[in-house]
Parts: structure tokens; sequence; C-alpha cells
């Protein structure tokens, strides 16, 4: 992560000092030792360039990078001397000679080879290039240019930022969260109730369910005799399917051993809600199971007040799961508790009203949060990780009562064009892995184009 963040600043700082004006007294060759635009009257590399790559001590940030970032641009040379850099719709004026920029009073050399021009800067031992390469396109005009029609709209901006996360936070992107999408054939059952819901889970299998609530409390008390219990402990129990565990106040389900396993409602207007009773129960509980898919519904436990201990949402040894529009509320001590899991997606959900805090996850490994919203949830850490780590994007955080995030040494946290209300923000900047293990890059860090 952080190398990333050198490359942005390592992009933008090149790009200001450019169109600043300022980049003669940076460049390996000064005002004091380039050639004046007086002293050569040759024009052989007129031409149109467009922004090709960027070096940061010798590592490249090639062109699907800096438009990732919203960054495109060229150079026009024209034939009489003159001609004109621009990034997006910023352009800036300048006269020209073989091997010598002028703008704004400054010289700068450059160097050309196989019709790519470089410009170089080297400062305190960093070393940054920019290259621009010759196009056959037609150079386009001062007018169009500032006209905006060689900036990338906000749409590509936004869905080159997004592919663009993936590979940059460790090729998240690059996993199956889906698991079986054309490969594995998966059965289709529409559940009218609890008891269909239950019956039908098994591997491959999307269960969708009509509107109306779910609760598991009365499926456990219809089938509570002929329900297994989990053997907690056990190294050899990977048991598989819908079992009983007893808690302080009554029983829960577990789901075990279940690959591929989707769960969601039929009619995305009106999403189905899974509840369950005791205040000790977890609503959703998974052991061991792969490819899961939770999508448009609503869970939590039942709303007669009291003291909560049970999660809303555990998995353990879990990889590859999905929650997609999902609302997940209080109480329930936590919306999710993970251990040993691979392979988080949680989009566009909504968590709110629980009671020890939001995200609590544990050896748990590629979690990405994008589009949700977390709101008044209290009292501890709203986001514990241990030997763990997340991304946020383009999230929200609301009236949350304690402290936003704690992390391991090992462990990172990072916010990407995430709101904030302002003691979520300040709880953050006051951490002190703030800035080390706890990284925010705010709408202000976004590439203006």
């Amino acid at each position: 992560m952080k190398a990333v963040l050198r490359r942005f600043l390592a992009v933008t700082a090149v790009l200001m000092l450019i169109l600043s004006g300022t980049a003669g007294s940076h460049m390996m060759a000064s005002a004091a030792t380039s050639k004046s635009a007086s002293a050569k009257e040759t024009y052989e590399d007129a031409g149109y360039y467009v922004l090709y790559s960027m070096h940061e001590d010798g590592e490249e940030l090639d062109l699907d990078f800096l438009r990732m970032l919203g960054l495109t641009g060229g150079l026009v040379l024209e034939e009489d001397g003159t001609g004109f850099l621009f990034i997006a719709d910023d352009l800036t004026d300048l006269e020209w000679h073989d091997g010598v920029f002028s703008a704004e009073g400054e010289d700068t050399e450059y160097t050309i080879e196989d019709g790519i021009i470089t410009l170089s800067e080297a400062e305190d031992g960093h070393e940054m290039d920019m290259q621009f390469l010759l196009s056959d396109e037609e150079a386009p005009t001062r007018e169009a240019v500032e006209a905006g029609e060689y900036k990338i709209s906000d749409e590509e901006l936004e869905a080159n930022l997004m592919a663009g996360l993936g590979e940059m936070m460790g090729n998240l992107e690059s996993l199956d969260f889906g698991g079986y999408s054309g490969s594995v054939k998966k059965d289709v059952v529409v559940a009218n109730g609890i008891a269909d819901m239950m019956a039908a889970i098994a591997d491959n299998t999307t269960i969708l369910l009509v509107p109306g609530t779910y609760n598991i409390t009365d499926y456990i008390e219809a089938n509570e005799e002929d329900l297994e219990s989990w053997v907690w402990g056990s190294e050899d129990f990977f048991g598989y399917g819908v079992y009983k565990d007893e808690v302080f106040d009554g029983t829960q389900t577990i789901i075990g051993s279940v690959d591929g396993l989707t769960i969601m409602s039929l009619d995305p207007e009106a999403p189905a809600k899974i509840v369950i009773e005791p205040r000790y129960a977890d609503v959703l509980h998974f052991e061991n199971c792969n490819d899961l898919v939770i999508e448009n519904v609503i869970l939590g436990h039942t709303e007669e007040e009291g003291y909560c201990s049970g999660e809303v949402v555990e998995m353990s040894g879990c990889d590859n799961a999905r929650f997609k529009d999902v609302e997940l509320y209080g109480c329930g001590t936590y919306a999710f508790l993970t251990q040993n899991c691979d392979g988080l997606e949680i989009d566009n959900c909504y968590i709110h009203d629980c009671t020890d805090g939001c995200m609590d996850m544990t050896n748990t490994s590629n979690v990405v949060v994008r589009y949700s919203r977390f709101l008044d949830c209290q009292e501890f850490t709203m986001f514990g990780l241990t030997n763990s780590n997340a991304d946020f994007i383009a999230c929200t955080f609301r009236r949350l009562l304690g402290d936003m995030v704690s992390v391991g040494p090992d462990d990172e946290a990072r916010f990407y064009f995430c709101n904030f209300d302002r003691d979520a923000q300040e709880n953050l900047e006051n951490n002190p892995a703030y800035g080390d293990q706890i990284y925010v890059i705010s709408e202000e860090d976004r590439p203006k184009g």
C-alpha cells in the first residue's frame, strides 16, 4: 500500500512541477545550462505526443495506471516552434526547439529516442521521469482540450479506479466471490417460509425467499429433536448441513461445510427478513463454508428489548463470501464476526444499531467493503482487526460510539473516498497507527481531471 501512495504522489508531483512552470528549477538541466530558445532553429521533433508512462526510482507507472488516476494528456509541438502541454483540460503554452522547452520563463531540456520524449527530474537522490509517445493521430486543438474533449469522464474514471484498486491492493478483483458462476450448475429453490429455506440448504444451491419474515427460532422449535448438535472442538468434525447449538438463553443454528450456497430475496423491492429470538444466538452462523452469497435480505434479532451477546453473522473457516444489498441490525454485538476466513466482499450493505461494534475480524484476509453505510453502533471498537486486512471503498460512517479501528502489528485498514462524521474522522486521525497501518484517502486526494 505504501508503494501505491508513493506512486500517486510521484504522478502528482511531476505534473504539478510542469503545470506550475517551475519544472526548470528541478529538472536535470536548469535554465542556466540549457540551450536558449534562440540558440537553435531546427524543429525535427514536431508532432503530437501522448502521455505514455512515468517512472519513479526505476518503477514504471504505465498508461493503464495513469488512466486509472484520470491522468491523460500530451504534448503538441508545432513546426513553428510553438506548442502546448495538456493534462486532461489543463493546458500550458510553450515554445520549443529540438531538445528544449520554454514555458513561463523557464527552460527545460528533454531527450527523444524512438519517438518517445522523456522529461527527467532528480532531487535528493529521488529520480522521476515522464514519457510522451509520438502518435499518428490528429493533434488536438487548444479549443478541444479546454472544452474537456480529452478529459476522462467521471463515469470512466470511477470504473477505472474501482478496477485498478483490485490490482493495487493485491489483485482483489481476481477473487471469484461468486465461485460457481458459469462453471457449476446451481439448483434453484423458491422458499415460502423458514422450513423451506432451511430444508433447501445444500451445496451449489440458490434459495429465493418470497417476501416475509423467516424466524429461525420457529424452525428450531419445530425440528429440535431431529437436529444434530454441532460438536465443538472435535478435530475431525466438519459436519455438512444444518446443526443446532445451545447458547445461554436458547438455541441457534450452524450451517456447516456447505459450498456454493446463495440465499437471496425473490423480490428485490420486498426483501425477506431473517431473524432469531435468543439474544445470545447468531442470526446466521457459517462454519467451513466456501463460495457463499447472501443478497438483498434483512438480518437481525427479533426486536424485544434486552442485552445481546450474539452476532448478526458469524463465519469461521469460510472463503469467498459475498454480502450484497443486505441490511444487518442490532441487537447483535457485531454485524460481522469472522475467524480464519479469506475473501469477504460486502457491497452496498446497511449496518446499524449493533451493540459492541460493526466488524470484528481475526485471521481474515482480503476483506473489501464497498458503498456501505455504518450508522449508530456502539460501544467498543467499531472495526477490530487481528492478523487481518480490510479495504473500505466509498463507505459512510456516522454516529459510531467507540474507537473506530484497532489493529495488530501486521494489520492494515484502508479507507478510500469514504465519508466520515467529525467524531469518526478525529478518532481515526488520533489513532497511533494512522498513516502507518490505517490509511485514509479522501475525495480531496482523488485526481482532478
